[in-house]
């Protein structure tokens, strides 16, 4: 009974983590009380893969919440600075004379009137 229940317990050990099933046969075969030092590993495996996980699981809660109130902020300035830029584009564009520049001519009207030739 005492052989089952050991072996019980290495595999709910082992199922917590695989490489912890060798640390234990190590420590039940070095140590001088086994049976305590096998315990208290179980026991600080237990708190610590505990503990990760929900320092894990909270930490990334908080995260997804600041991040999410930092992406709507940055998607406000990114989007006013492409603002501030066109409107200061724009302004450029109609104010700074350049070589050819004509007010009022845009290049998708054509500089000649074309004439429509006659059918007869």
């Amino acid at each position: 009974m005492g052989l089952l229940l050991t072996l019980v317990g290495l595999a709910l050990l082992d199922s917590v983590n695989v490489s912890t099933i060798w640390i234990v046969v190590v420590i039940l075969l070095a140590a001088k009380r086994p049976a305590a030092t096998g315990w208290a590993y179980a026991v600080g495996a237990f708190v610590t893969f505990g503990t990760f996980t929900l320092l894990l699981y909270f930490g990334l809660n908080a995260a997804e919440t600041w991040l999410d109130g930092l992406t709507l902020w940055l998607r406000r300035i990114l989007f006013t600075i492409i603002t501030v830029v066109f409107i200061v584009l724009g302004v450029r564009r109609f104010t700074v004379s350049s070589p050819g520049f004509r007010r009022g001519s845009y290049s998708w009207f054509p500089k000649q009137p074309r004439v429509l030739s006659r059918t007869g």
